[in-house]
């Protein structure tokens, strides 16, 4: 058996029952079908790196994922760059004041490199 194949299996087997899936383009056409079959039972939500992203829209979008336990890249390395800051990012949008404060430092660093 594949990993593919298996991987729900092996996400339910250990109590992960909310999964993130970060790709790119390429990935979801070439394997979305397979990996979503694979996790059937399992409540998935897909990121689809596009390559025109940037931190901000990253950050944004990180904020608006509903709490996972568990985030899969498939891709190259900006796909699992955007996956790992993904669910960084998810843990601490759990509290909002982790949110507001984020955002202050974001904006402050945003005056500060532009300025």
């Amino acid at each position: 058996m594949q990993v593919l194949d298996s991987a729900g299996e092996r996400l339910r087997q250990y109590g992960f029952q909310h999964v993130t899936v970060v790709w790119d383009g390429f990935v979801e056409a070439s394997y979305g079908p397979r990996l979503l079959s694979a996790l059937h039972g399992c409540s998935v939500g897909t990121v689809l790196v596009d390559g025109t992203s940037d931190i901000h829209d990253i950050t944004e979008r990180a904020f608006q994922l509903t709490a996972s336990d568990v985030v899969i890249g498939m891709g190259g390395g900006a796909v699992i760059d955007v996956a790992k800051y993904t669910r960084l990012l998810a843990e601490a949008g759990r509290y909002q004041h982790s949110y507001i404060h984020f955002k202050r430092r974001i904006r402050k660093q945003r005056l500060f490199f532009n300025g």
